[in-house]
């Protein structure tokens, strides 16, 4: 089964210097939707974004318990990914969302750090005793351009 989402030239940004996200339409073919999600505890309501974001930290902590030979290519690729994680942890505790940015052009490496963003702010989420007493808003504007046809796709294996 494929969940796929058809997405061109896309750039994810926390926004900066906005408190509060705005819908707006720049240029012809250019828009920004804005997605605000509302996280208290560990519930991250019925939203796409958040159900997202708890997808890729399941699927992240998947292929992080997976055993493998040291050494082995898979090895390498978990080592990578945690390292890459810590890194996304402490930018996720020396800044707050909104001065944090993601650029986002559709390659498979650009994805790959979409992910393990996603990944990283669920487990901020999950583990800071901050983020489970209060309410947390979530501001993600959405830039993408209609001119370049770009699908990503999440495949569940059978």
């Amino acid at each position: 089964m494929a969940n796929s989402v058809s997405v061109s030239s896309t750039t994810a940004a926390f926004p900066h210097n906005h408190p509060k996200c705005t819908e707006t339409t720049i240029g012809s073919s250019i828009f920004t939707t804005t997605l605000t999600t509302n996280v208290q505890n560990t519930h991250f309501g019925d939203s796409p974004l958040p159900n997202l974001i708890v997808e890729c930290h399941a699927r992240i902590d998947s292929l992080l318990r997976e055993s493998h030979p040291a050494g082995s290519h898979s090895a390498a690729v978990q080592h990578r990914v945690r390292i890459s994680l810590d890194v996304i942890a402490t930018a996720l505790s020396q800044y707050q969302l909104f001065q944090l940015s993601l650029s986002y052009n559709g390659g498979k490496a650009c994805l790959v750090l979409l992910i393990l963003i996603l990944t990283g702010l669920h487990i901020r989420w999950t583990t800071s005793p901050r983020s489970l007493t209060d309410r947390v808003s979530l501001c993600i504007q959405i830039l993408w351009s209609v001119s370049h046809n770009v699908q990503a796709s999440i495949h569940t294996p059978e």
